[in-house]
């Protein structure tokens, strides 16, 4: 699969691992987790490893996935499956990335784009971040950040970083340190960047030198990977 280069040069894929064909809950993947690189300015990218696709339990549940599949080896039962499940967030979002870009099925923008609304609307965060980046590049900041806000409401990781990040550097939205801070610090245990740019805020904004030496030292400890 394409990996989808988010706003403030955010990168994220879903994770696929093998299919299931059938609805058994018990025989299906709840607690969806996608793998990441976030691109920093500073730091150059900085790795993710797997992360859930919310820290809300609640939310996390319901986002089971029928269909996983390593995408090295993607077959054509694989593609019957999301097709079959299209109805599901999860499917709906990946056989929309699949469509809208081309890869395995034939490219249909449009339809794929539907697809990723559909799925957006049964709060798949991941679908939400998706439209946030898609409107960005479309010039319509304000849906966008609409976008943003409601994947980071729902507790994406990803969403809760990028969203902290604009409102660190006030990109597309007014600057504001205090929510910056709150949506960084949810998303820190996860994203590590998030780490990377608590320490610019305590340098640049509150003069906290021995914040930022901290924040930056919790880096090493994490052992990010730095490239």
């Amino acid at each position: 699969m394409k990996i989808n280069k988010l706003t403030l040069s955010l990168v994220m894929m879903v994770g696929l691992e093998g299919c299931e064909n059938n609805k058994d809950y018990s025989k299906v993947k709840n607690n969806v987790t996608t793998g990441c690189v976030v691109y920093n300015s500073e730091y150059g990218s900085i790795e993710c490893d797997n992360i859930p696709i919310s820290l809300n339990l609640k939310v996390n549940k319901k986002l089971i996935e029928y269909c996983s599949f390593k995408i090295e080896s993607v077959e054509k039962k694989d593609i019957q499956c999301l097709e079959k499940y299209k109805d599901e967030p999860i499917e709906s979002y990946v056989l929309g990335n699949l469509q809208y870009n081309g890869y395995f099925v034939d490219k249909d923008e449009k339809q794929g784009l539907d697809l990723i609304i559909k799925s957006s609307e049964k709060n798949n965060p991941e679908a939400l971040l998706w439209l946030s980046k898609y409107y960005d590049t479309k010039g319509d900041n304000n849906l966008s950040i609409e976008y943003l806000k409601k994947s980071s409401q729902l507790e994406y990781p990803l969403a809760m970083y990028n969203l902290g990040y604009k409102y660190s550097r006030g990109l597309g939205i007014n600057k504001n340190y205090i929510e910056a801070k709150q949506w960084l610090d949810k998303s820190k245990e996860h994203i590590p960047a998030s780490y990377s740019e608590l320490a610019i805020i305590a340098l640049t904004n509150d003069k906290n030198v021995k914040e930022f030496i901290r924040l930056n030292e919790k880096l090493l400890i994490e052992n990010i990977g730095f490239h």
